[in-house]
């Protein structure tokens, strides 16, 4: 939230450096983003007089200006519209520096120096919220006896200092300047002042004129409203337009800045109805119905639930309660009555509301929150009693509050020994009671139990229990009063299970061979499922659904990694990255009964892969996959060519060892990447990290170095164009024993030499024997039996 000073200086006064009260601030409990000064890099514009203005000899929309800035004369060449002589406008001069670091220098346009620039209100920075004329099509026209050389920061009011602080989820209170304004008197000792609220009133009756009710009180436990008549809509009062400018809302006029100016002075959220647009006249508060819809002020059309808390009139929903109001509400120039509303709304019902409907405002963000029940009134009464001083219409007499039974203010008996215990801080009893006094937490002190008796206020929703006494005690007192001393009590050695040492490594082994780690959510939309062509009753097509999800496109639990990768590549493309070599570690979810919403999902550890670059193809991510088996001790890999839909027909395997399938590899089919908007041959892996770890081995064998040497032998043969390669090897290696060593694959051909249908596959086959040299008989023995087998198993005919 932001705070400008000069508002919070209006409650409490504060004298100190804003470094120094943020350092304050923080150390008693409040979390402070940062400042900015108003008019931070503008510097050297003053006011100036144009005493005399001639045109430019050397151009026809340029003028040479005489200007006084009270303290010297400038020369200045200016091409403004509307210019004139005896105008008061900004002057930056040499030296000056606007915004976006822009320095004046001096300068000769066509011929004539200049020393110094008249300046828009866009050049420096400033809107109409600013100063009236900062956005026309010119110079910035300051009025008339406007001092001449004063600084143009101090004209508009940019003088303040705004200090940003961080709304906690548990301090709804702190949403507001008074909220802070409390937080600082405590903190630096001062004395609060609140305003005095008092409403002049009519001799009418608001229920002359409007009725209201509450259908649904478990949703809206308080609903208010006032009425305003012959309202005069016009600008703010400029002291309003500046707070709310320097607290980042934008003046719009006197009725809709004075439900903003409450909103942040108090933190309840108010909304002024035009009554001209109030069919009935009358209030509603009830549940949306089946079918009805609203067009909000946003100028967008929303197709409402029945779980949506509304404000309806007689003919049907004018506002969505907490969050935004109906087009129709709006306050406009010919507004004549308006109701004001103030309502403490349900939490959890206006955070969904806001969610489904894709709406976050400043209203909803403290509903959500929480509220305090009694600043509902007084907020209300406060915007009335403005309304009033600024002249801007009459109000009508009475409010409408229904209501139940207000809730009692909470006690809480804390002990002062057990407040010690927990701050390890020895805070005098005394001091205890003093330190939640100030804080407006009403306590006493039973001096024979040593107990403090506290009724917390209804603004501090957050205080429960004694621990949270103990808690305000200590923020306050002084966190840097907590005694140092050494670390006490028995060192427990930790340690990492076999998953995560295992998971580590495949990490480590991946960015070894130029991988980069990804992240991604493991919810994805339904729609990315789809894009991957997967049948009906597919098991993919088992998505569990989130119940409160973030929105469409985060609303169902991945099955698969492939839908995460694929979207992070389209990610990257779209960032021209270069080439893409990515592994993510997650999980994906599957349904452990035939209806995904019943029981438990089960959550398996995934490794994904994802490659697309000119250097890699199909054997690339095979042979990333080999190296990471040999790095785990996982033996007798062996691929087969299968895998799901969504990877190409021809390019595609699943890996395994020990008879066990461990994941599935090959190039994403193009209709997929096309659906995912991907350019290229993308390659990707996913590897069930569950079975990898089972099959991995810790138990390391050694051999000596060959004392002898060894054969090479190289063989090409000719089988169909459809035959794997991998059982061939299979079949060479078996056919080898004991002599082959090392056997690679090195080469497939199919072309014009061959018959149709036929390739021509070659292997490098290495012979050796530990006990001693390999004589040509042996290796040629060795040699004709891998042939022989090729030729029986697989119909292959040695090339020529």
């Amino acid at each position: 939230m932001l705070v400008p000073m000069k508002w919070l200086n209006e409650y409490v006064k504060m004298a100190l450096p804003v470094a120094d009260y943020a350092a304050r601030m923080i150390m008693s409990g409040s979390e402070v983003e940062g400042w900015t000064e108003q008019g931070e890099g503008l510097t050297g514009v003053v006011v100036g007089l144009v005493e005399q203005m001639e045109d430019h000899p050397d151009s026809d929309h340029l003028h040479i200006l005489q200007v006084n800035t009270g303290d010297e004369k400038l020369q200045i060449v200016c091409g403004a519209p509307n210019v004139f002589a005896g105008a008061r406008v900004p002057v930056a001069k040499i030296g000056a520096v606007l915004p976006g670091d822009f320095k004046i220098k001096r300068s000769k346009i066509r011929g004539v120096e200049s020393f110094g620039m008249c300046c828009s209100g866009q050049e420096l920075g400033m809107t109409e919220a600013d100063i009236a004329g900062a956005e026309v099509d010119g110079l910035l026209i300051l009025p008339e006896g406007t001092p001449l050389g004063q600084d143009i920061r101090k004209v508009v009011g940019w003088d303040d200092v705004v200090v940003e602080f961080k709304s906690l989820a548990n301090r709804p209170d702190c949403m507001s300047v008074i909220g802070m304004a409390r937080e600082t008197a405590v903190t630096l000792g001062e004395e609060l002042k609140l305003p005095e609220i008092s409403v002049q009133e009519n001799g009418e009756d608001i229920h002359d004129y409007v009725t209201a009710s509450v259908e649904d009180a478990d949703l809206c436990p308080r609903y208010m409203l006032r009425m305003v008549k012959n309202v005069k809509v016009g600008p703010s009062p400029d002291w309003m337009q500046k707070a709310l400018s320097a607290s980042g809302v934008r003046p719009i006029n006197n009725i809709v800045d004075v439900t903003n100016y409450v909103m942040l002075e108090m933190g309840q959220p108010l909304h002024a109805y035009d009554m001209a647009y109030v069919a009935g006249p009358k209030i509603i508060v009830r549940r949306a119905k089946a079918g009805e819809t609203i067009r909000t002020l946003d100028g967008k059309d929303h197709a409402l639930k029945e779980n949506m808390l509304m404000i309806c009139d007689g003919d049907g929903p004018t506002g969505v309660a907490g969050i935004m109001g109906g087009e129709h509400s709006e306050i406009v120039d010919g507004t004549q009555n308006v109701l004001l509303e103030a309502a403490y709304f349900s939490g959890f019902n206006i955070r969904h509301t806001a969610r489904e409907l894709g709406i976050r405002t400043e209203a909803s963000t403290r509903f959500e929150k929480g509220l305090d029940i009694y600043n509902t009134e007084k907020a209300l009464d406060r915007a009335a009693q403005l309304i009033a001083q600024m002249g801007a219409g009459e109000i009508v007499g009475g409010k409408i509050d229904l209501r139940g039974e207000l809730p009692a203010a909470k006690t809480v008996l804390a002990p002062c020994a057990r407040i010690r215990a927990l701050t390890g801080v020895d805070i005098p009893s005394g001091e205890m009671v003093r330190i939640l006094n100030e804080l407006e937490i009403a306590t006493t002190l039973d001096e024979r139990s040593d107990t403090l008796h506290c009724t917390v206020p209804t603004h501090r929703g957050d205080i429960d229990h004694m621990a949270d006494i103990a808690e305000e005690v200590l923020r306050i007192y002084g966190y840097d009063k907590i005694p140092a001393t050494l670390m006490d009590g028995a060192l427990m050695r930790g340690g990492l299970t076999r998953e995560q040492q295992l998971g580590d490594k495949v990490r480590d082994v991946l960015v070894g061979l130029n991988l980069y780690e990804a992240m991604s959510y493991s919810f994805i939309s339904p729609d990315w499922i789809e894009k991957l062509g997967v049948p009906q009753g597919h098991a993919a097509r088992h998505l569990l659904r989130i119940s409160n999800p973030l929105g469409e496109d985060m609303s169902v639990m991945r099955t698969t990694m492939a839908p995460s990768l694929l979207n992070l590549v389209a990610l990257n493309q779209r960032q021209r990255a270069g080439e893409i070599r990515m592994f993510e570690m997650g999980k994906v979810y599957l349904p452990t009964q035939e209806n995904p919403l019943e029981g438990q999902p089960d959550e398996r550890p995934t490794l994904g892969m994802v490659l697309l670059s000119a250097q890699d193809d199909f054997f690339t991510l095979k042979g990333i996959i080999e190296q990471m088996a040999q790095d785990f001790g996982i033996g007798d890999l062996s691929f087969k060519a299968q895998g799901e839909c969504w990877y190409h027909p021809g390019r595609k395997a699943t890996v395994s060892a020990g008879g066990k399938v461990l994941g599935q590899l090959g190039q994403v089919h193009p209709d997929v990447c096309e659906a995912f908007g991907v350019k290229g041959e993308v390659l990707l892996a996913e590897i069930d990290l569950q079975s990898w770890y089972a099959a991995a081995s810790e138990a390391r064998s050694f051999e000596a170095l060959p004392r002898f040497p060894g054969v090479s032998r190289d063989l090409a043969v000719v089988v169909d164009s459809i035959q794997p390669v991998g059982p061939m090897m299979e079949s060479i290696r078996k056919g080898g024993k004991p002599l082959l060593a090392e056997l690679q694959l090195f080469d497939v051909y199919q072309g014009a030499q061959l018959p149709e249908g036929k390739k021509s596959v070659a292997f490098s086959l290495l012979f050796r024997s530990s006990e001693r040299t390999l004589v040509d008989e042996e290796v040629n023995k060795a040699f004709k039996k891998i042939v022989s087998r090729l030729e029986h198993e697989y119909g292959a005919e040695l090339r020529a």
